[in-house]
């Protein structure tokens, strides 16, 4: 058997995902397009009502032995996860504006020196939206890792 912690994060990671995904496209409706963040916390509130209520989340969690140890262990990982993974975002972020910063000199010193200042360009632009890439799957990773934070802040003080 899986570790009821895990199997709670894998489980929460799945049903965020679903619910961003129902209100991104509840928020692509016609009537609903000028809809602010802010307006779908109602929608957010009811999300996590009922996973906490839900048999197979919070549930799974109340019936196993917790310590309070492995609590505040769990909290202090999940923080320290969320302080790399930002560590890693602003990483990215310094490598993207210096390759942007470096292509149209990579350009131009191609131009005088007359060879290959196109694949060194291209090579250029390749990195950048790789980069980009990372950095939006980690902002991802990471906006999930706080919300697991709060959720088992909470939990390790009884008020859920």
């Amino acid at each position: 058997m899986q570790d009821p912690i895990s199997e709670f994060i894998d489980r929460y990671k799945e049903l965020r995902a679903q619910h961003l995904n129902t209100q991104y496209l509840f928020k692509r409706k016609k009537g609903n397009s000028k809809l602010t963040d802010l307006d779908l916390i109602a929608q957010d509130e009811d999300f996590y009502k009922k996973y906490l209520l839900d048999t197979q989340g919070l549930a799974t969690l109340r019936g196993t032995n917790i310590t309070p140890v492995r609590w505040a262990s769990l909290i202090l990982a999940m923080k320290n996860r969320s302080e790399m993974i930002n560590s890693k975002i602003d990483f990215f972020n310094y490598m993207h504006t210096l390759l942007a910063i470096c292509l149209p000199l990579f350009i131009l010193a191609g131009e005088m020196l007359d060879k290959w200042y196109w694949v060194t360009a291209a090579v250029c632009v390749v990195f950048i939206l790789w980069l980009f890439k990372l950095r939006a799957e980690l902002r991802i990773e990471l906006s999930t890792a706080k919300e697991l934070t709060n959720v088992f802040e909470q939990i390790a003080k009884g008020s859920i």
